[in-house]
C-alpha cells in the first residue's frame, strides 16, 4: 500500500469454502460485541477542536523563536465493537516567527492530504490498541493523527497515582498518572521512550548512563466526563539541547484538544460504510520515507538475503551490506515467522556458513534470542556455536522477561550452564535497571536468583577443581545480577569467610558485590579489610569493593585502620595496583599524619 509507511497485514482469514475473507473492522483483538468500557456511544459525533504550535527558542549568541502551528476540527465517531472512526476538516497551517504568526497558503495540497482520509483505530480500556489507515494515507499525515490520538489515552484506574507501561506516538515508556481534582495528570520522561528506538539501530549499542545534554519530558492535563469522554487534555512537551555555540537550545509542542460538541447522527455509521479494511498498524511515529513493508513481505526480502549471503563469497563490502540487511529484516520478524524461516533455509552454505544463525544474535530482538536458545536446548547447535552465542547473548541492552525465562530453561542442560549462568545474569542486571518496579517481583528473575541460591547452599568450601570452577561461574553470575541479588549476601559473607583455603575462590566472592546497592551489608567486606592477618590482596579486593558505596562510618573505619597499620602495606597496594592514587585513601593519610 503506497504512503502509510511502517505497517502490518489486512486482517483476514478463510471461510468454510477456502474463500479468502477480509475483516472489514481491521482490527482482529476487539470483542465481538461493543465493548463496555468504551466511552464513546455509538450515534454520537464527537467533536473536537485540536491545536497544535511548537516554537524553538534559542538563548546564546544566536537568539530567536520560530516554528509551526497546526489547526483543525476533527469528528470522532463510533462504527462497531471497540472501532471509532476519526476525521479532521478545516485545518490550518501557519508559520511562527518572533514578530508574528500567519497562514501558509502554500500548504493547500499538505492540507488536502491530512482532511482526505478517514482513520479507523480501536480504543480499549482507555488505550488505542490499533490503528487501520486507508490506502494514500501519507507518513506524515499518519504521524499528526498517532499524535492527536496519544492525547486521548489514560488511565481509568488513577486515583492515588499509578505508573503503567504505554504505546503512544513517541514509543513504549512508563507514564505516571496522578488524579489532581478533577483533572488527571499525566507525565512521562521521553528519553526512556526513544531510548529503545535508538538501541533497536544496532543490538550492541552502549547508551550513555547519564546524558545532561538532552532533556525530553510530556506532560498532559486531561479533564474527563462522568461518561469517561474526554472533555479536554492540554500538553507540553520540552525538549531542551545545551550546544557549544547557540547555548540552550529549547524546542517546546504546545497542544489542545477541546470537546466543542457531542450530537447524535442522522444515520449512524454511514460515513464508514465506504471505508476498506485498512492496513492494521500502532501509534509509533513511523519515519518519512522509511521501509514499508508487511511482515509476510519481510521473510520473504530475509528468505531472499540468506540465498544471496551464501552466493557472495568474494565481494566482502557487499557481503558485509547484505548481512547488515538481513539483521534487520530479523528484527521485524515474530518468533512463528522465524521458525517458518529457520525451516526454509535449514542449510549452511558452501563453507559451512549459515547467514540465518549468525544473524540471529547480532538481531538482539526477542523472537531472535528465543529461536536461539530453542535451538540451543534442542541440541540442534554444537556446544562450540552455542557456547559463542551465549556469550554474545549476554550484550542485549533491552532483555525481556521471556528471554530471562528461555535462559532459566538452558541452565539444566550441564554443558551450557556455566556461559547460560553469565549470560542470564548480565541480563537481568540490564532488565533490573530499566525495570519501574522491583524487578525481584518478576517470576522469572526469582527463578534465575533462586538457581544461584540452590548452588550457593551448599557453601564455598573444598579444593575439587570441578567444584571450584563451577564456583567460580556461579560468583561471577552472582557479581553480574547486581540489583537482583541483596537476597544472597548472607550466602555470599559465608563463601567470603569460608574460602580462605581458596584465594581465586575467594576474592571472586568479594568482587561479587561489585554491583550491589550501597544498602546492602557490605560489614562482611570492612571486617576482611580491617584484618591485618588477612592477605593483602583479599584486604585490597575488599578495601575497592568497600569505596564504591563510601558511607561516612566506613570511612571512619578505614581512617583508624590506617592508624593502627604496622606497615603502609595496606595503604600502598591500592596506589600500586590503579597506577594512581586514591582520593579517599590520600584524604585519610593527610588527616592521619
Amino acid at each position: 500500500m503506497e504512503g502509510v509507511g511502517r505497517s502490518g497485514v489486512v486482517a483476514s482469514w478463510k471461510d468454510g469454502e477456502g474463500r479468502q475473507m477480509v475483516n472489514p473492522l481491521c482490527d482482529p483483538a476487539c470483542p465481538g460485541s461493543l465493548s463496555p468500557e468504551l466511552s464513546y456511544q455509538r450515534g454520537v459525533r464527537y467533536t473536537y477542536r485540536y491545536s497544535t504550535a511548537m516554537s524553538t527558542t534559542l538563548r546564546g549568541a544566536n537568539s530567536g523563536r520560530n516554528g509551526l502551528a497546526l489547526d483543525f476540527v476533527v469528528d470522532i465517531q463510533t462504527i462497531s465493537k471497540c472501532h471509532l472512526m476519526l476525521k479532521i476538516r478545516n485545518s490550518q497551517i501557519k508559520r511562527i516567527s518572533s514578530q508574528k504568526e500567519h497562514s501558509v497558503l502554500r500548504f493547500k495540497s499538505l492540507r488536502e492530504s491530512l482532511e482526505g482520509t478517514r482513520l479507523k483505530f480501536s480504543l480499549r480500556r482507555g488505550k488505542v490498541t490499533a490503528l487501520c489507515p486507508q490506502e494514500g494515507e501519507q507518513v506524515w499525515a499518519m504521524n499528526i493523527k498517532r499524535a492527536l490520538l496519544s492525547m486521548l489515552q489514560t488511565s481509568h484506574t488513577a486515583s492515588k497515582g499509578e505508573t503503567e507501561k504505554e504505546t503512544d506516538v513517541y514509543g513504549t515508556c512508563h507514564t505516571r498518572y496522578k488524579q489532581r481534582g478533577s483533572v488527571l495528570i499525566k507525565t512521562r520522561d521521553l528519553k526512556e521512550c526513544q531510548q529503545p528506538r535508538l538501541s533497536d539501530f544496532w543490538s550492541h549499542s552502549v547508551s550513555l548512563t547519564e546524558d545532561t545534554t538532552v532533556d525530553s519530558k510530556l506532560q498532559c492535563a486531561q479533564r474527563m466526563q462522568r461518561t469517561k469522554v474526554m472533555v479536554e487534555v492540554n500538553c507540553t512537551e520540552t525538549v531542551s539541547m545545551v550546544t557549544g555555540r547557540a547555548g540552550l537550545v529549547t524546542t517546546q509542542t504546545l497542544s489542545k484538544l477541546s470537546l466543542l460538541r457531542a450530537q447524535p447522527e442522522s444515520a449512524p455509521g454511514s460515513d464508514s460504510e465506504s471505508l476498506g479494511p485498512g492496513v492494521l498498524t500502532d501509534l509509533m511515529f513511523d519515519h518519512e520515507g522509511g521501509p514499508r513493508r508487511s511482515p509476510l513481505s519481510t521473510r520473504q526480502q530475509a528468505s531472499e538475503s540468506i540465498n544471496l549471503l551464501c552466493g557472495l563469497t568474494r565481494d566482502q563490502q557487499q557481503m558485509s551490506q547484505r548481512f547488515l540487511q538481513l539483521v534487520f529484516q530479523l528484527k521485524d520478524l515474530s518468533l512463528s515467522q522465524l521458525k517458518m524461516l529457520w525451516q526454509e533455509s535449514s542449510f549452511n552454505c558452501r563453507d559451512d556458513w549459515h547467514p540465518l544463525l549468525s544473524a540471529l544474535p547480532a538481531c538482539g530482538s526477542e523472537s531472535c534470542v528465543l529461536l536461539l536458545t530453542e535451538l540451543m536446548q534442542r541440541g540442534d547447535l554444537d556446544l562450540d556455536r552455542a557456547q559463542s552465542y551465549l556469550t554474545s547473548l549476554a550484550l542485549i541492552p533491552h532483555p525481556s522477561p521471556l528471554i530471562i525465562n528461555s535462559i532459566n530453561a538452558l541452565l539444566e542442560a550441564p554443558e551450557l550452564r556455566p556461559r547460560a549462568l553469565l549470560a542470564g545474569s548480565s541480563m537481568v542486571h540490564a532488565l533490573c535497571r530499566r525495570s519501574a518496579g522491583p524487578c525481584t517481583s518478576l517470576p522469572q528473575v526469582q527463578s534465575f536468583v533462586q538457581t544461584l541460591q540452590d548452588s550457593l547452599g551448599s557453601g564455598c568450601g573444598g579444593k575439587d577443581p570441578r567444584r571450584v570452577s563451577e564456583l567460580l561461574y556461579i560468583l561471577k553470575a552472582v557479581g553480574n545480577s547486581g540489583l537482583s541479588a541483596p537476597a544472597l549476601v548472607a550466602m555470599l559473607s559465608r563463601c567470603v569467610l569460608g574460602s580462605s583455603e581458596v584465594p581465586e575462590l575467594q576474592l571472586a566472592a568479594i568482587r561479587s558485590f561489585r554491583r550491589m546497592p550501597c544498602t546492602t551489608d557490605h560489614s562482611v567486606l570492612l571486617q576482611l579489610y580491617r584484618s591485618s592477618q588477612e592477605d593483602a590482596e583479599v584486604r585490597v579486593a575488599a578495601y575497592q569493593q568497600l569505596m564504591r558505596c563510601p558511607d561516612p562510618r566506613t570511612l571512619r573505619a578505614v581512617r583508624a585502620t590506617l592508624g593502627n597499620e604496622s606497615s603502609s602495606q595496606g595503604l600502598a597496594a591500592p596506589q600500586q595496583r590503579d597506577g594512581n592514587t586514591d582520593p579517599y585513601v590520600m584524604k585519610l593519610k593527610h588527616r592521619h599524619f
